[in-house]
């Protein structure tokens, strides 16, 4: 005879946010001067989410250098920061 478990329904709301195309340069850019403005958009419209997934599509660097790389990581954990201030758990 094979016992058979039964398991409680589980269901996670989360939401996946996707930054495209975000071209970070050496020098002048503009996604820099929104970040609170992106960050204040995703807040007030996740608060019934568990879990955000920041999806990053795209160019990251404009051409490729290593600084314009640590641009973006800087400006991705900062906003992962933020987000995860307000009790998220952003991947």
């Amino acid at each position: 005879k094979i016992k058979q478990k039964q398991h409680k329904n589980i269901q996670i709301k989360f939401l996946i946010t996707q930054l495209s195309d975000i071209h970070f340069k050496e020098s002048e850019n503009a996604i820099l001067k929104k970040e609170e403005k992106l960050f204040e958009a995703i807040r007030t419209s996740t608060s019934e989410y568990e879990e955000i997934f920041l999806l990053v599509t795209g160019d990251t660097a404009f051409s490729g250098k290593e600084t314009e790389y640590k641009i973006g990581i800087e400006f991705l954990k900062s906003l992962k920061d933020k987000l995860e201030a307000y009790h998220w758990k952003v991947n």
